[in-house]
């Protein structure tokens, strides 16, 4: 998120009642299921509040995809310890279905720990079956790869340099490479656009 938006302050954390965390649009994902919500009377869902001005906010929707049509924001109240807070959202506008990749799930487990959420809802988590699924200890195969990663590099220094490039490039190179699928996305349609006219049409 500092990332994405370094100008959105976290203002804290709360409950959506009557929400359910849940996965789905696979086909569009290139990573497995993407995250979203669901209404659910007997869930909740544990989130992260900021306070995301209007620069942020369009970032935000461009790297989400809100311009290409695959979530929708929608305004939503959450329970915190100082009263309700009125909030927006990202909503997928797919169907329900699918499995997260590994790493995705590894992504949103490790943002709800820094967050402070419960260790019930941590557990409930890491219990979710992912692609491919956790190994025989329980551990998702992103976290287990960091990890054996970490005790590989030990005090060597390599792993402390400076990243090469100027300091702009790095908040800008995932937008650059998650935007590289809007052309695949394009040039699909327009051949499925010509298929269609060709065969059904007789254009």
């Amino acid at each position: 998120m500092l990332a994405r938006c370094p100008h959105s302050p976290q203002r804290g954390t709360g409950w959506l009642e009557g929400w359910r965390l849940t996965f789905g649009g696979e086909d569009i994902g290139w990573d497995g299921a993407l995250t979203t919500v669901v209404e659910d009377a007997a869930q909740r869902v544990f989130v992260v509040l900021y306070d995301v001005p209007e620069n942020d906010e369009k970032e935000l929707d461009s790297w989400d995809g809100v311009t290409l049509g695959f979530y929708c924001k929608l305004k939503v109240r959450v329970e915190t310890l100082d009263g309700d807070a009125l909030a927006w959202l990202y909503v997928l506008d797919a169907y329900e279905g699918g499995l997260p990749s590994a790493r995705h799930l590894y992504i949103l487990i490790d943002a709800a720990i820094k967050a402070g959420a419960p260790a019930d809802y941590i557990d409930w988590l890491r219990a979710r079956p992912s692609n491919p699924p956790p190994t025989a200890d329980g551990q998702l195969p992103a976290l287990r790869e960091d990890r054996d990663k970490e005790g590989e590099r030990g005090d060597d220094d390599r792993w402390n340099e400076p990243p090469i490039g100027p300091e702009w490039a790095g908040p800008v190179a995932p937008t650059y490479f998650n935007w590289r699928k809007t052309t695949i996305y394009g040039g699909t349609n327009e051949i499925q656009k010509n298929i269609i006219a060709k065969a059904i049409l007789g254009l």
